[in-house]
C-alpha cells in the first residue's frame, strides 16, 4: 500500500458513499464507478438513493456496464491505483487481475469465511449469531462475486451483536464498524503503511443463498414458537416483513406481512392445531398461539403496507398454504446487474 496515489470505489451501497465522503474530506484523488441499477438502490432509511447521495455531496461518478471495457476506468487505473469493490456487479477479467493483483480488493460485510452468498443478516438473525465482521479482501482470478473468494484478508473488524437481532440492527452495526474500518485503512494508505495479509481458513466456510422476502419469507405455523419468532424477526426491518394469510372468513383470505414480534406468555402450551389462532388483542398488538406459548405481533400490514391489526378479529387464524411454503423453500432469486 506504499505507492497508492488514486483510489477507485466500485459498485454501490451506503458504504461506498461513506468511503467517498471520507476520501473527499482528505482531499485524496478518487473515482466512483457504479451501475445503473445500483444508482437507484435505496441506501438510507428507504428514501435516499445512491444517486441522490452522491449528488448531495457533489461526488462525481461514472455509470459502467462492463468495468473491463470502460474507457474512463482503463485510462485512469494504473500501478499506483487501488480499487475497492462494494458489491460491484462486474467480474474483472483474469488478464486485468494478473496485471494489478494486490491492488484490487473487495469490501465484505460478513465474518469471512462464514455467510458467503446473500441475505447475510437474515441468515445470521435466523441462526442467532452473536458476532459479525467487516473485511477488506484481495480479489483474485478465482473470485466470483457473491459466490466464492479466496484472496487474503487485508483488514478485518469483528463486532458483537445481541442474539436474535433484526437485520436492521446488523445494518446499523455494519455501518458504524465499516466507517471505523475504512478510516483506519485510508490512514494506512495515506501514511504509506503496509498491512499484514491473512489467508482464509476454508474449513470454516459457510455459503447461504440470496433470498427474496415476498417469496422466501412465508411463515410455517407448524414450526415451534421460538422458530416462528426468529423467522418473523429475520424478515423485519428493513424488509417488508414475513408473509402469511389472514383467514377473515371462509370467503375472505388476505395476504399480510408481520413485523415486530415478541413473546407474550411462554407458560401456556398450545396444540399444533391451535398454532396461528388469534387468541387475544391489546391496543398495540394481536396475540397469537404457537406450540411453545403465545406471541404478540405489533405490526400486521396489508398489501398496501398499512397496519390493519385493529381490524383483526379474535378467533380468526393466520395460516400459510402448502403451495406458499413449497415455493418459499424452492425459489432461488436471481438479481440482474
Amino acid at each position: 500500500m506504499k505507492n497508492i496515489k488514486k483510489i477507485f470505489l466500485l459498485g454501490g451501497s451506503i458504504s461506498l458513499l461513506e468511503a467517498a465522503i471520507i476520501l473527499k474530506k482528505k482531499n485524496y484523488q478518487f473515482f466512483v464507478f457504479t451501475s445503473k441499477r445500483q444508482l437507484q438502490d435505496k441506501i438510507l432509511n428507504s428514501y435516499l438513493s445512491l444517486e441522490k447521495g452522491l449528488k448531495k455531496y457533489n461526488i462525481k461518478y461514472f455509470v459502467c456496464k462492463n468495468i473491463n471495457k470502460d474507457k474512463n476506468f482503463i485510462k485512469n487505473f494504473d500501478k499506483k491505483s487501488l480499487a475497492i469493490g462494494f458489491g460491484e456487479p462486474w467480474k474483472f477479467h483474469n488478464k486485468f487481475i494478473n496485471k494489478f493483483e494486490g491492488n484490487l480488493i473487495d469490501f465484505m460485510c460478513i465474518p469471512l469465511p462464514k455467510f458467503r452468498g446473500g441475505a447475510h443478516y437474515t441468515w445470521m438473525s435466523l441462526m442467532g449469531e452473536k458476532k459479525s465482521a467487516v473485511c477488506l479482501q484481495e480479489i483474485t482470478k478465482n473470485t466470483i462475486q457473491g459466490v466464492f473468494d479466496d484472496g487474503k484478508i487485508l483488514l478485518k473488524r469483528v463486532y458483537k451483536v445481541k442474539e436474535n437481532s433484526k437485520p436492521s440492527i446488523f445494518f446499523n452495526l455494519e455501518r458504524k464498524n465499516t466507517n471505523l474500518l475504512l478510516k483506519f485503512f485510508f490512514e494506512k494508505i495515506l501514511n504509506k503503511k503496509n498491512l499484514k495479509k491473512i489467508s482464509v481458513n476454508e474449513k470454516n466456510s459457510l455459503f447461504l443463498p440470496r433470498l427474496y422476502t415476498p417469496i422466501n419469507g412465508w411463515i410455517n405455523w407448524n414450526w415451534k414458537g421460538k422458530d416462528i419468532v426468529k423467522f418473523i424477526n429475520s424478515f423485519d426491518e428493513p424488509y417488508i416483513g414475513s408473509s402469511t394469510r389472514y383467514l377473515e372468513s371462509n370467503k375472505k383470505k388476505k395476504l399480510v406481512f408481520l413485523k415486530d414480534v415478541s413473546w407474550e406468555n411462554k407458560k401456556i402450551k398450545f396444540h399444533p392445531f391451535q398454532s396461528g389462532l388469534i387468541i387475544n388483542k391489546s391496543k398495540s398488538a394481536i396475540i397469537v398461539a404457537t406450540t411453545e406459548g403465545s406471541i404478540k405481533i405489533k405490526k400486521v400490514l396489508n398489501e398496501e403496507f398499512k397496519d390493519i391489526k385493529k381490524k383483526i378479529e379474535l378467533g380468526k387464524r393466520l395460516y400459510s398454504l402448502n403451495s406458499d411454503l413449497e415455493r418459499s423453500m424452492t425459489y432461488l432469486p436471481i438479481y440482474n446487474r
